[in-house]
């Protein structure tokens, strides 16, 4: 009885180990953490203030914010694309100069291949005293790599955050190396409301745009819809690009300043060609900033996505359902939560958003997203899970093995 009880005590052990290890990969690996109080430094949707190696707009790929991103076309002597700007005047920084984070979507190439390559802040208006960045440190993919780089943890030189203006990202034999949506930003506070689900973001100016809401879920494989930054395609009532209040992604934003006679606002658009949103049409959100100049007579009001060239069969969502304040709310639309249609998302060619008594109705950064969440990188299945199943099929002798391994791997990675 005692060799069992023994057993059993020594199987329990294993398994509170082996949790804490795979729990400490997980931490290693996974993007546990939400940031919020963003500083936009550049959208990357023009070339303007930008130079190194042949750098343009691409529309293509697709890009990851906004309808552009910029690419370094060619290398220069030394075999190294660059993508540098300055800024004039310079960006006050400090807030983040000990917590911050350089948030940025970079596209390497090759990443076999990736060889010499940095990210680099400064105020000298040249590399010199630049806080500097390995991007072997942080890239992990070939394609599009999404990057939180900690302040805490560049190389630093002498650069005064308060005066930053100075840019430049550069990779060795990376012809065609891109960057994308970049920004500082803070690790915001735990989430304490489930419901709430995204970061805030902070003009130049230092005005907030946004109410700070906590992240609990991440969202990936993003498609871009409209980046509200222009009336092309959009028609309704009296719809104009705004600059001020300010905008939430880019530079503008779109409104409807007027009413129809049913005394609603109007923001719609056709698409041609049609999109091909079917990978997000069981599983997925459709995503977009939507400004309510008067929650209190927020009445009649839907989102809808058609695939008729009208409102006709549209999937559709009650704005009163998820718009929770006057001013700039960010919204997650699930599909599965929509008023079904018979919209065909493989041909998606509508929008429109309408909301009764809203004068003022306002609308930027429209994309759809899946929902990524509770996943452990190597293994796809929660600690739990995975401790369940190894448990059951194989014995004690497995979680031993599989303990030795986790506390290997744990070490390794520190």
């Amino acid at each position: 009885m005692k060799t069992v009880k023994k057993v059993l005590v020594s199987i329990l052990a294993a398994v509170v180990l082996l949790a804490g290890s795979i729990g400490g990969a997980l931490s290693a690996n996974a993007e546990a953490k939400a940031y919020d109080q963003k500083l936009l430094i550049d959208n990357a949707d023009k070339t303007d203030g930008w130079f190194g190696t042949t750098v343009t707009v691409k529309t293509e790929n697709p890009a990851v914010e906004g309808s552009a991103y910029l690419q370094a076309a060619t290398v220069d002597d030394l075999g190294s694309a660059v993508l540098a700007r300055t800024f004039d005047p310079p960006l006050d920084l400090a807030k983040y100069s000990s917590e911050g984070y350089l948030h940025i979507w970079v596209y390497v190439p090759d990443n076999a291949a990736l060889g010499a390559g940095c990210i680099e802040l400064s105020s000298s208006g040249t590399p010199d005293g630049a806080y500097i960045w390995n991007l072997k440190d942080y890239v992990t993919d070939t394609g599009w790599n999404e990057l939180y780089l900690p302040v805490a943890g560049a190389a630093k030189g002498t650069a005064d955050f308060s005066k930053i203006n100075y840019f430049r990202m550069y990779a060795a034999a990376q012809t065609g190396l891109g960057l994308d949506d970049m920004y500082m930003c803070l690790e915001a506070e735990p989430n304490t409301n489930p419901s709430d689900s995204s970061p805030s973001e902070t003009d130049p100016s230092g005005t907030d745009a946004k109410p700070t809401l906590p992240t609990n879920i991440t969202y990936g494989s993003k498609l871009n819809i409209d980046t509200g930054d222009k009336t092309d395609g959009w028609f309704g009532t009296e719809v104009s690009v705004k600059t001020e209040n300010p905008a939430v992604k880019g530079g503008s934003y779109l409104q409807a300043s007027g009413v129809d006679d049913l005394g609603s606002a109007v923001l719609a658009r056709t698409f041609d060609p049609s999109l091909n949103l079917s990978k997000y049409s069981k599983e997925g959100y459709l995503h977009l900033w939507i400004y309510i100049p008067d929650k209190e007579t927020l009445d009649a009001g839907c989102v809808e996505l058609a695939s008729s060239g009208t409102p006709d069969g549209a999937y559709k969502w009650n704005l009163k359902d998820y718009v929770t304040q006057a001013g700039w709310n960010e919204l997650y639309l699930p599909v599965a939560q929509a008023i079904q249609g018979t919209a065909d998302f493989s041909k998606i060619n509508y929008f429109r958003i309408y909301a009764a008594g809203q004068e003022g109705l306002g609308v930027d950064d429209i994309y759809m997203c899946l929902a990524e969440t509770g996943k452990v990188p190597d293994t796809g299945i929660s600690t739990p899970v995975f401790v369940w199943l190894l448990l059951m099929a194989a014995g004690t002798a497995v979680v031993f093995l599989a303990l030795s391994r986790g506390l290997s791997r744990r070490f390794e990675r520190r």
